[in-house]
């Protein structure tokens, strides 16, 4: 090699590496005054990150902005506040309890009970709580206070069902909103 003569790519290096390094200290300089994450600065305010099928030719036009902007908000609030609403709805129930709740009049078997003679005059009310236990049915005689509990525990099984079929929906809805998969 001659002298002076640095090999034909030490400069063009060098000016990549000292370019790349203003940007990045530009960049590090603005974002100086953002926290760092897990340093939240303001309670209760989730933040999620929308990104709408905009055609580009639309997306920075000055007369349809506040549209786009509109259009992001609602995308950002429907699934995940109704998705919240729905935890919240769940985390509000005690107990739950699958199987249903009968109540039965029955009769003795004695011939000389009025229960033989007249359906008014049957022995109860008794309450019988049945449900699938590893495939086999199985029931269980209750007191009405036990039964009182149970038919509010079995309502709110059938609430939880119904719930997590929306949070589903809902789950699904988000997902396809964040991915852009309705198309």
């Amino acid at each position: 090699m001659a002298q002076g003569d640095d090999g034909g790519g030490l400069k063009p290096t060098l000016a990549v590496f000292a370019t790349l390094a203003l940007v990045w200290g530009g960049g590090a300089a603005r974002l100086s005054g953002v926290p760092a994450a897990g340093q939240d600065n303001v309670r209760d305010v989730v933040l999620r990150l929308v990104q709408p099928n905009i055609e580009q030719s639309k997306k920075w036009r000055r007369d349809l902005r506040i549209g786009n902007l509109k259009e992001l908000i609602a995308m950002s609030k429907t699934a995940t506040a109704g998705i919240r609403r729905i935890q919240e709805q769940i985390a509000s129930i005690d107990h739950v309890c699958s199987g249903h709740l009968q109540e039965r009049m029955r009769v003795c078997g004695k011939s000389s009970c009025r229960c033989a003679k007249d359906p008014a005059a049957r022995h109860g009310p008794y309450f019988i709580w049945s449900r699938r236990e590893n495939g086999r049915l199985v029931q269980t005689n209750l007191t009405p206070k036990q039964a009182t509990r149970f038919k509010r525990a079995i309502a709110d099984w059938k609430r939880v069902q119904a719930l997590l079929k929306r949070w589903e929906q809902k789950s699904a809805l988000a997902i396809r909103e964040d991915f852009d998969l309705n198309g």
